[in-house]
């Protein structure tokens, strides 16, 4: 794409194409998800937010003619209030970081092929990313791992193995 074709389409010469006004943000999103697969935990992190887009918007068509920074603050207050897991419990920290990284990603995405006039993902300031624990086995429940009868051995092998070649914590 030529420079002054993508300045058009970021809007620079105040020349609005209002065709794209009128899409559907969830089909765009849902393009995007399709697009962006990369790994099944990634793939999954897109249609789970998807999920939450699609709770936060109800029975309501979103265009892109109705995302604003209110519709943007709107799905962020969403996520940290209203929101819930298939278990009804109020999500996690790093599952609103997740989930509203996706939407700014789409947004981003939006505003670079010339569906929004203003770039909304940098408008307004995600979540902070949650600390995570991390448990580790002690040495001594190692030793105890390594003396127990397993039925598999080459399963009990590979365990341990990748639990003293930190091969354990990439997971």
């Amino acid at each position: 794409m030529s420079i002054r074709q993508a300045e058009y389409a970021q809007g620079k010469y105040e020349i609005k194409d209002k065709s794209k006004d009128r899409l559907l943000f969830l089909s765009y999103y849902d393009k995007l998800k399709e697009e962006r697969y990369e790994s099944k935990g990634n793939y999954d992190n897109w249609d789970a937010a998807q999920n939450h887009i699609e709770a936060y918007c109800g029975k309501k068509k979103i265009t892109f003619e109705d995302i604003d920074e209110d519709f943007v603050i709107g799905f962020k207050k969403f996520l940290n209030h209203k929101s819930r897991t298939k278990s009804n419990t109020a999500l996690s920290q790093n599952s609103k970081y997740t989930y509203y990284n996706k939407f700014k990603a789409a947004l981003r995405q939006a505003f670079e092929d010339g569906y929004t006039r203003r770039n909304f993902a940098t408008t307004v300031k995600g979540f902070a990313q949650g600390e995570t624990s991390r448990e580790y086995l002690t040495q001594e429940e190692l030793q105890a791992m390594a003396k127990a009868h397993c039925k598999h051995q080459v399963l009990k092998n590979a365990f341990l193995f990748s639990c003293l070649t930190d091969l354990g914590g990439a997971i």
